[in-house]
């Protein structure tokens, strides 16, 4: 050192508080590329429909609901704006009460179409595949299968929703993946694999009579 120079003075106290700093730094940039991370993630994730539900998603979004016995599915879809709907339906007819009940057809139905209207979609541009509708159980005198079939048909055509695809009635439980991205529709029935049922803009689906 010169004379006159002034030597730098260190203690621990100014060196905890730089490694402290170093710390911090170290942290946001992993927290920054994390949160980067999970957000390429939320675009890409898979969206479980349960029973009574609805959801919506776009591109790079995969709904799917399992273990489907005499409900029915209903996936709508959207070409032009590649966005698709899953609607899990319960039982047939409308909710008695006032507010919408989507485990019920009906309410269901107008929940989807308010869906994509959110999307700027006319329900003359939709375009539906139905799964489910199975007699699981075998049972000579059920009826809730048959009901919910007919419930989720009619009303779809009093909106005037086109049905391009349908897998139901059997006996044998379902599940139904819907990839938007691709617009591809894929179905299990029993135990078999995963079978293509609808490739959205062609009519080359599987169909099962009710």
């Amino acid at each position: 050192m010169g004379k006159g120079t002034a030597a730098p003075i260190f203690n621990t106290g100014s060196l905890r508080y730089a490694i402290m700093k170093c710390q911090e730094s170290s942290v946001i940039i992993k927290c920054k590329k994390m949160i980067k991370h999970k957000t390429l993630m939320v675009d890409n994730q898979i969206l479980d429909v349960d029973t009574g539900e609805i959801k919506a998603g776009k591109c790079n979004v995969t709904l799917r609901s399992s273990t489907i016995g005499s409900c029915v599915v209903i996936a709508s879809y959207s070409l032009k704006r590649k966005v698709g709907v899953l609607a899990h339906v319960m039982v047939p007819g409308k909710s008695p009460d006032a507010s919408r009940n989507t485990k019920y057809a009906v309410d269901a139905i107008d929940e989807l179409v308010s869906l994509m209207a959110g999307y700027g979609i006319k329900s003359g541009d939709i375009e539906v595949c139905l799964v489910g509708g199975a007699n699981v159980l075998k049972e000579k005198n059920e009826t809730i299968c048959k009901n919910n079939i007919d419930s989720v048909i009619n009303y779809l055509k009093e909106k005037k929703i086109k049905i391009k695809v349908k897998a139901l009635g059997g006996t044998e439980r379902r599940s139904i993946t819907f990839d938007i991205a691709k617009g591809h529709i894929y179905y299990t029935e029993g135990e078999s694999a995963e079978k293509l049922l609808w490739k959205v803009g062609h009519n080359n689906g599987k169909r099962k009579k009710a």
